[in-house]
């Protein structure tokens, strides 16, 4: 009885610190992801679904604006999905978060499609154990740029795609089938320049969606 109740402790104890350890994860996580206030900022007439399976996400989105080589400010929006759940596919969404928004800042970089090349081959190299162990770990993301004065919005996507409804109508702009990580035979992503109508509704979204 003694040996049981000191393993019963012993598991209490385990779990209190492995509970606190993951929630303080949740607030890492959650303090990457824009704030209610950036995304009706951002985009005023928008919202963002966002219900982890588990306390931490694989998923992860991301609201901002970038300013281009020639000086024009363009709101951004991104959706990624990220390898695994849980604690695993937290730490990798927080990583890929970073990558996405170091594509901002390069001025190399002039396309959604050149910033998913960018970030793919940051992350194959920081995965690069050696030439015969591959992590092949990555996300899918889907990627877009709003250009308001020309009324065109530019897409990218790794596996994910951009569905823009338009009255009864719905159009789906399909991303390329390869991921963002490591991969054998990589192609450059394909940019997509989509001219948006008013009243139209664009969404992205991840499998977590229809997952769950």
């Amino acid at each position: 009885i003694t040996n049981l109740k000191k393993a019963n402790e012993t598991i209490y104890r385990q779990n209190i610190e492995i509970g606190a350890s993951i929630l303080y994860a949740k607030r890492l996580q959650d303090s990457v992801l824009p704030s209610k206030e950036k995304l009706d900022e951002t985009f005023p007439d928008s919202f963002a679904l966002y219900k982890p399976k588990d306390v931490v996400s694989g998923d992860f989105y991301v609201v901002d604006t970038l300013t281009t080589n020639v000086g024009e400010v363009m709101p951004i929006f991104i959706v990624g999905d990220c390898t695994g759940h849980g604690i695993p596919g937290a730490v990798l969404s927080l990583m890929c978060n970073v990558l996405m928004r170091e594509s901002f800042t390069r001025t190399d970089i002039n396309s959604p499609g050149e910033a998913l090349d960018f970030v793919r081959i940051r992350l194959s190299k920081f995965f690069e154990a050696d030439n015969v162990v591959r992590i092949r770990d990555g996300m899918d993301v889907a990627f877009c740029v709003l250009n308001k004065e020309n009324n065109e919005l530019y897409f990218s996507g790794a596996n994910n795609s951009c569905v823009v409804f338009r009255g009864d109508e719905v159009i789906e702009y399909k991303g390329d089938k390869q991921h963002i990580g490591y991969t054998d035979n990589p192609k450059p992503f394909t940019n997509h320049t989509i001219d948006v109508k008013k009243g139209d509704l664009v969404f992205l979204y991840t499998d977590g969606y229809m997952d769950q």
